[in-house]
Formats: structure tokens, C-alpha cells, sequence
């Protein structure tokens, strides 16, 4: 019975992982709250999540901080232009949705697959800003061959946002540890998609002993 709730026992491992889970959360919703930083907040969440939660290097509030001020510009202007285009996507879906007959139901089909889409890309988009140091350009290239390329993680991923979305929607109260419990879980899946794209280091190099390739 000590052990169990010692130091190194696993109630404490839980409730220390629990809490970690809530003060990224909150990390996360404080910097979302410019609205078009969303993006910027959602790299910094991902980064700490690996980082502090899976590798347990460093210390949540310093490293969330230090890399939403490091993304800041490149993430919130992703942010606006991609709030831009779900904003037009749900604008003309709405319309379409209104038109009667067979037309109307296949363009609101088309709609929902591009909403899909566009939403399926923004999974991977904020973990890749996360690490990666590249233009936008070619940070969206990377983000929609991900996408296409590993459909069924990019359909777990889906599967996982909706049932958060709707257990927040029923039960407001979970915001508080739900965006960073599912980051933290979705890192199992986005890790192993990310390390295909990350350059080998040299065995022994100091790059190998960094905390993304542990």
C-alpha cells in the first residue's frame, strides 16, 4: 500500500500525469484566447505534451511559452488563413445546403469532404510547425502528403477530434483536461508519422541525444 502511493508509485505517476494534462490545457486555451493564434497555441500544446509529458525534459510553463513566442508569426498567420477558408467553406454550405433536390445534397457531400479535408490537414499542420523548421508553403505540402499519405492514422485522428468535440459540447467542464489529455494521446500516433520525416542523426552525435530522437 506505501508503494502504491509513493513517489514512484502509480497513483502518483497518474495524478502527475493528470495534472499535467490540466496545466497544458489551460496553457493552451489562455493562448488561444486572440482566437487567430489558435494555431500558434496548438504547436506550443503539441511541443509540450512530447517534450515535458512523454520525455520529461524541462518544465510545462517555460517550454509552452518558449515555443508559442518561437511560432507566433508563421502560426497565427496559418491560423488566419485557414479560419479564412472554413469561414468561406461554411458559407457556402450553408447556401447549397438550402438548394432542393440532388444538387443540393451533392454539394453539400462536396462541402463536407473539403471541410474534411481541410481539417484533416491542420491535425498534422501544428505538430509538423511544432518541429520543423521550414516556410509555410512547404510546411503545407508536408502537412496534406501526411494527411494522404498515412490515411489511417489521418482517420483515427478524425474519429479521436469528434468524440472530443462532442464530449465537450455535452460536457462543457471536460475543456479543461480534454484538449490536453487527446494531444497527449494522438503524440503516440503523430510521433511515429513525424520521425519518418525528421533527418537521421549521426550515432553518438549530440543531435541524437536531443529530446525528440530519445
Amino acid at each position: 500500500m506505501g508503494q502504491l502511493f509513493s513517489m514512484e508509485g502509480p497513483f502518483y505517476n497518474i495524478m502527475n500525469k493528470l495534472g499535467g494534462m490540466i496545466l497544458v490545457t489551460l496553457l493552451w486555451l489562455a493562448g488561444c484566447l486572440p482566437i487567430v493564434t489558435i494555431g500558434t497555441s496548438t504547436a506550443a500544446m503539441y511541443y509540450t505534451t512530447v517534450k515535458v509529458g512523454r520525455k520529461e525534459c524541462g518544465y510545462p510553463v517555460r517550454e509552452f511559452w518558449h515555443s508559442y513566442k518561437m511560432n507566433l508569426k508563421k502560426g497565427t498567420l496559418l491560423t488566419a488563413g485557414f479560419l479564412a477558408i472554413i469561414g468561406i467553406l461554411v458559407f457556402n454550405r450553408v447556401y447549397v445546403h438550402g438548394l432542393e433536390g440532388a444538387k443540393g445534397a451533392n454539394l453539400t457531400a462536396v462541402y463536407n469532404f473539403m471541410l474534411l479535408a481541410v481539417f484533416s490537414v491542420l491535425l498534422y499542420l501544428f505538430p509538423a510547425l511544432s518541429r520543423f523548421t521550414m516556410g509555410m508553403k512547404d510546411l503545407l505540402r508536408l502537412s496534406a502528403f501526411m494527411m494522404i499519405r498515412h490515411l489511417p492514422v489521418t482517420l483515427l485522428l478524425d474519429i479521436l477530434f469528434a468524440a472530443i468535440c462532442c464530449l465537450v459540447w455535452l460536457m462543457p467542464v471536460l475543456v479543461v483536461i480534454l484538449p490536453g489529455a487527446a494531444c497527449y494521446v494522438c503524440s503516440y500516433l503523430m510521433e511515429k508519422v513525424l520521425r519518418r520525416y525528421m533527418s537521421k542523426p549521426l550515432e553518438g552525435s549530440e543531435e541524437a541525444e536531443k529530446w525528440y530522437y530519445i
